[in-house]
């Protein structure tokens, strides 16, 4: 059961992202900026989930987590998109609270940028 829920996710996750960053892409504000980012990591979720389903199908043999470093380097990617997901979800509800508390004033994207990377780069060098 897990297995199919694991594959069915990679397959709606990968084709609803990959058509979502299809859509955002093409738009030029700040919205679809912060909506593309979102689906990139979504879909980087739904690739990572793969290995997990695989394994759950092929009765919990650990098919990809036998070589250590894959394993380390999946579970760090996995819980690191995982964060990154619920922060870009945060920070674009941060926006949108700015826009609607402050409707004459317009966030540049740059700046939004600025604070996605540095604030990024601190909770990936941060420990678990």
């Amino acid at each position: 059961l897990y297995g199919t829920v694991c594959l069915l996710c990679f397959l709606f996750g990968t084709l609803g992202n990959t058509l979502s960053l299809l859509h955002f892409t093409s738009r030029p504000d700040l919205s679809s900026y912060l909506y593309t980012c979102i689906s990139s990591i979504d879909l980087a979720i739904s690739l990572c989930v793969l290995p997990m389903g695989i394994s759950y199908l092929a009765n919990r043999r650990p098919v990809m987590f036998d070589v250590y470093l894959l394993c380390n380097i999946w579970g760090y990617a996995f819980h690191a998109l995982t964060l990154f997901s619920v922060f870009y979800v945060g920070f674009l509800s941060l926006t949108r609270a700015y826009v609607l508390i402050y409707p004459l004033r317009k966030i540049k994207k740059s700046t939004v940028e600025e604070s996605l990377c540095s604030t990024s780069s601190l909770s990936v060098s941060s420990p678990r």
